[in-house]
């Protein structure tokens, strides 16, 4: 199952003994857990896909933040040092994060290989016990504050923060060739989880059903706010050709989208990308 839970702790001065109630500091951490067994229901391809989403997650924390934000001679002009600063305000800090994938995964199994056969027996009714066992976690930062928050629909001026916290990420990578190759490795040859590789086929069959039905419950969500005189603009841009029309043109363009999110690490625009990026607004 994979599990996401807000902690909060408290914690004083280390080597203090005369600790009074106002000597304690509260920290919001975000926990993420991932158990393989809650997924022993689905098909070898999508089960092992979300612990490789996992093991991508993991490592990426583990190896390659450090990295991004480093700072190192060839980085040290003006637009270097304020990406470094942005991606500090946008990456969450990481506490700890590790995972166990032994006998699901091979560590040296490449992230997009779909054709990787099922550890399960043909004959297995049930999910070996070991299963319990296996999955990971990953503690981090909770960047939940005041000015911090997630909502839908945004405004353009929330959009546009939006969008500029995802190119300082991009921009980190950007014509880093070592740590790209480096990436194609231990993260993943194919930029984003929407990468046909990772994919069921039967979701790009079924995609213009799925968009269709998302545009449904948004437009009915929509109801309310529009009482509130707010959100017509919103509910006008669902009604266009080209917004209903959206699942035909991923489906047609899907092949097309998918190799274009493989670039080589030596190509012009290489980036490492999110792959799930949600919409974190920063006021």
């Amino acid at each position: 199952h994979e599990h996401d839970s807000r902690l909060v702790v408290s914690a004083s001065q280390p080597h203090r003994r005369d600790v009074g109630e106002d000597d304690y500091e509260e920290t919001e951490l975000f926990l993420k857990r991932v158990r393989a067994s809650t997924y022993a229901h689905k098909s070898w391809t999508d089960m092992r896909r979300t612990l490789v989403y996992l093991r991508t997650e993991v490592r990426f924390y583990n190896e390659f933040v450090p990295l991004l934000l480093s700072s190192s001679s060839s980085s040290s002009s003006n637009s270097k040092e304020e990406s470094r600063t942005g991606l500090r305000d946008t990456i969450p800090k990481c506490y700890h994060a590790a995972y166990d994938l032994e006998g699901l995964v091979r560590e040296s199994s490449p992230a997009t290989d779909v054709r990787a056969p099922s550890p399960f027996p043909a004959t297995a009714t049930a999910p070996p016990p070991s299963l319990q066992r296996k999955g990971g976690h990953i503690l981090l930062q909770s960047l939940s504050t005041p000015s911090r928050f997630q909502s839908s629909p945004l405004t353009p001026r929330q959009s546009l923060s939006c969008l500029r916290s995802l190119a300082e990420f991009h921009a980190a990578s950007l014509g880093n060739a070592p740590l790209l190759t480096l990436a194609s490795r231990r993260l993943s040859p194919a930029g984003g989880s929407y990468h046909l590789r990772f994919r069921n086929p039967e979701e790009v069959r079924r995609i213009e059903e799925s968009w269709e039905g998302f545009r449904r419950r948004f437009w009915e969500g929509m109801d309310d706010i529009v009482k509130q005189g707010r959100g017509r603009d919103w509910k006008r841009l669902l009604e266009k050709e080209g917004v209903a029309n959206l699942g035909r043109r991923m489906r047609d363009m899907a092949e097309w989208v998918s190799d274009r999110l493989t670039p080589g690490a030596e190509e012009d625009g290489a980036v490492l990308v999110h792959g799930d990026f949600k919409a974190m607004v920063s006021e």
